[in-house]
């Protein structure tokens, strides 16, 4: 094989997004990236970071591409809902949480609102998952739906209306696992009309 051939036997058994500094490691020479990028058959998703084109593209890859450029950040807001199949809305970027004081890193190719906040209020109701190879943090369904009413003014209350009906229908929510976070976030005066209206 040839040093293109082997390159693309590499990144074909190793399916994900690769660093630069792995596929140097692997014995690929950065020009054969380059060549390979120049005819399409790897594709680079963002700084120093590639993947073979002929890879299906996994659910919420795009979550793993920005998690690996913001290690930082907590999926929040439309982007959570959007992760987890809640209501109706279609994200126009990715919304990203992060504790105060925190630098808001730029992404290629992406356009990201971020949040920011305590500590105490970041580091509560955050899931982990594994996609590519790379750690994803989102804020869970219930976090989620209160962080839309604490966030109203920037997405809508419509919205927040939707994620509340929607996440206790499908029961990626209960109402005592909202009242706890919205205890925490100081929103329960905020949130218990709306949980009254629909029980």
């Amino acid at each position: 094989m040839n040093n293109e051939q082997k390159a693309l036997y590499y990144f074909s058994k190793n399916p994900g997004i690769h660093r630069v500094s792995e596929i140097l490691k692997a014995g690929i020479h950065h020009r054969t990236l380059y060549r390979l990028c120049d005819k399409g058959d790897v594709v680079k998703i963002g700084y120093g970071r590639y993947r073979f084109a002929m890879e299906e593209p996994v659910e919420n890859s795009s979550f793993a591409e920005i998690a690996e450029r913001v290690p930082k950040g907590v999926f929040c807001l439309i982007s959570a809902l959007d992760f987890f199949h809640i209501g109706t809305q279609m994200p126009i970027k990715h919304w990203l949480t992060l504790p105060k004081g925190a630098y808001k890193p730029k992404v290629h190719n992406y356009s990201i609102q971020y949040c920011l906040c305590s500590q105490k209020i970041f580091n509560i109701g955050i899931e982990r998952h594994n996609i590519d190879g790379i750690d994803v943090k989102v804020y869970n369904p219930s976090k989620t739906v209160v962080d839309c009413f604490k966030y109203r003014n920037k997405i809508g209350i419509d919205v927040a209306i939707e994620a509340l009906k929607e996440s206790l229908r499908s029961k990626k929510s209960t109402i005592p696992e909202i009242l706890r976070y919205a205890e925490v976030c100081r929103i329960r005066n905020v949130i218990m009309p709306y949980l009254e209206g629909i029980l």
